[in-house]
């Protein structure tokens, strides 16, 4: 390309070796533009190098044919408006989205922390419901008013902490299941669950 730029009157003899050396590089476009700038511009006495670009450009041709027809049907594409930028022998493919594996089941980390935090939940609400039980028990037995009254009372108290924390742990496990058993592989933002407890009632909030 540096001479070409600088010879003037055999400028055509560039032509014709960078025509051969896109072909043999497999750019057939590049070459085929060279080899027909070589045509334009050479003198008749090189007919014989004329008629051997064209021998040459038949042949790309037919290699691209070749090359289209083993590739099988592709979609049309555009012609480049400058061919030599371009290059035949080159195929644009559209970008693709590289296949991924659903998340499976067992990989929801939101489902299983919530599944986890249930059953933890229940397991700390049984824990009170247990101690108010026996606290109860010791109350029956306790010939003390004052002593099984106060007995009762830490009762009372420890079986509400136990039916709200064994109450929310159920929810939210049964939360946890459903997640996992709903992923199918979509990834979708969760909503952070909000869980309001007031004197007699239990609401949580949330999606999942």
């Amino acid at each position: 390309m540096k001479g070409l730029a600088v010879e003037s009157k055999y400028h055509y003899t560039f032509y014709w070796n960078l025509g051969h050396a896109h072909r043999q590089l497999g750019e057939f476009t590049r070459a085929d533009y060279w080899y027909k700038k070589f045509i334009e511009a050479a003198p008749a006495r090189y007919d014989v190098y004329k008629s051997a670009a064209d021998d040459f450009q038949r042949a790309m041709k037919a290699e691209i044919d070749k090359a289209n027809t083993l590739a099988g049907p592709t979609e049309p594409q555009e012609r480049p408006d400058d061919p030599v930028t371009a290059d035949l022998s080159s195929k644009d493919k559209a970008p693709t989205t590289p296949n991924r594996d659903p998340p499976a089941w067992y990989s929801d980390r939101v489902g299983w922390g919530l599944a986890g935090g249930g059953a933890l939940g229940l397991l700390v609400g049984g824990g009170f419901l247990l101690n108010s039980a026996s606290l109860y028990d010791q109350a029956k037995d306790e010939d003390r008013q004052s002593v099984a009254n106060d007995l009762n009372a830490r009762g009372d108290r420890r079986a509400l902490i136990g039916g709200i924390t064994g109450g929310l742990g159920t929810v939210v496990l049964v939360a946890g299941v459903i997640k996992l058993a709903r992923t199918d592989g979509v990834t979708s933002p969760s909503s952070a669950i909000q869980v309001t407890v007031g004197p007699a009632w239990l609401t949580i909030q949330g999606g999942f």
